[in-house]
């Protein structure tokens, strides 16, 4: 448990140390909690059991089921090459009992080649003697007698070569079953261990199986026990259910509570949106509109102005001619440009009577009194939109906080249980743990 949920933790314990002190039934909770202490270190006396229970139930019994079914598999397989090992050996022996005879007949070979060797010396010895002596043997039988001691010695020879290839081919036999007997020794080394491994693994074997048995007995003891201690453990998973659905009730009405704070929040989000796009559309196009009209009144002012110059002009031209002429003022009079200008004169002042320069400027207060009362209108809004966002601000920590104690309150009767249970840990620390017999 982090620092948080501690302090939650302990915040809870106090207002249920408060309720329960305030409560009537204080008496009969106080005799309740202390026979869940005596329960609960019971329980906390048997986990150690539980644990290993749990350990030798899922891990250590199917470990050896499996490991000693393997070493019966490789047993069986380990005599099989025993025994192919054994033929082999045999096989290997009669082979070296053959190889043995050869030899001897290699031997056999050897001495025929000396003796070959000894009967060529002897025919060149006689050759010598026959010539040295003058002997009295005819030339033919003497040729006869060499050609018969050069048939033996061919034939002698002959066989003397068989008689090596064999030896060859022998050798070559003798040093194929050389090794396969020095990888026969390896193989029967190996061998011999791998049954000296099978007999300490069978007497292994058969200790697992008496420690089987004890465990066995012992998870038995263990089983009654455990059946004895689940009443206890069942009222306090029924309590715990009772407590979790109070909690999911209150959960139920939080959340409820959140969804409408939520739709309270897109209430307000929805009108924000609406302000600003009414403040931005009414703003932009009352902006358009008082520009095109400031627009067009001074343009129309400019035009009066102009209009208003051209008059003055023209009057003062006519005043300075009248004042020029002034001597002919009958005959001008009757001139016809006079009549021209003095209807032109006429025309300009009607046009200049038809424009109200007050009115115009009366048009003008009118627009800048309309645009700051439209100014007044968007700060009003803005002020309000200001106060919506506020409202909405307000609305989403009121959410994020009932969020927050709905969190804290989820699971609250679980850490409440969890803290009691390492609080009377630590408090039974220096206490033996429980050991079956």
């Amino acid at each position: 448990m982090d620092d948080d949920e501690i302090r939650i933790f302990e915040k809870h314990l106090r207002e249920e140390i408060r309720k329960a002190k305030n409560s009537k039934d204080a008496k009969v909770l106080q005799e309740e909690v202390e026979g869940w202490k005596d329960e609960l270190a019971r329980l906390q006396a048997l986990m150690p059991v539980q644990v290993k229970l749990n350990t030798l139930k899922l891990k250590e019994i199917p470990e050896s089921e499996e490991e000693v079914a393997k070493i019966e598999a490789k047993a069986s397989d380990y005599k099989e090459e025993a025994e192919k090992a054994s033929e082999k050996l045999a096989t290997l022996k009669s082979e070296l009992r053959e190889i043995q005879a050869v030899r001897e007949y290699g031997k056999t070979v050897a001495r025929l080649q000396k003796e070959i060797e000894r009967l060529t010396n002897e025919v060149k010895g006689l050759e010598s003697e026959l010539a040295a002596s003058g002997s009295t043997k005819s030339t033919e039988d003497v040729q006869v007698e060499i050609e018969a001691l050069s048939n033996e010695i061919r034939a002698l020879e002959k066989e003397h070569n068989a008689l090596l290839r064999d030896r060859e081919r022998l050798n070559s036999q003798l040093r194929t079953a050389e090794s396969d007997l020095h990888k026969l020794q390896l193989d029967s080394m190996t061998i011999s261990g791998k049954i000296k491994d099978k007999e300490s693994l069978e007497q292994q074997i058969e200790q697992w199986r008496k420690d089987i048995t004890e465990m066995t007995d012992r998870i038995k003891d263990i089983d009654q026990r455990i059946a004895e201690a689940q009443a206890p453990m069942d009222a306090l998973d029924a309590e715990h259910k009772t407590r979790q659905r109070e909690i999911d009730s209150r959960l139920s009405k939080a959340g409820d509570s959140a969804q409408q704070f939520n739709r309270s929040a897109d209430k307000l989000a929805d009108l924000q949106k609406h302000v600003e796009r009414y403040v931005q559309q009414r703003r932009e196009q009352r902006q358009r509109e008082c520009e095109a009209q400031l627009e067009d009144s001074n343009v129309e002012i400019k035009k009066l102005e102009k209009l208003v110059e051209e008059a003055r002009e023209r009057i003062a031209k006519i005043d300075k001619e009248i004042n020029e002429s002034g001597s002919t003022l009958s005959n001008l009079r009757d001139n016809v440009r006079l009549r021209k200008i003095a209807k032109q004169i006429q025309e300009t002042q009607t046009e200049m009577d038809s424009y109200d320069i007050d009115e115009a400027a009366r048009a003008k207060r009118n627009f800048s009194d309309q645009w700051k009362a439209k100014q007044d209108v968007e700060e009003r809004l803005q002020q309000k939109f200001s106060h919506i966002g506020g409202e909405i601000s307000s609305q989403k920590s009121q959410l994020e906080t009932l969020e927050s104690d709905a969190k804290e309150f989820k699971d609250v009767f679980k850490h409440y249980k969890d803290q009691l249970i390492k609080v009377k840990v630590r408090g039974r620390g220096s206490s033996a743990p429980f050991t079956p017999t």
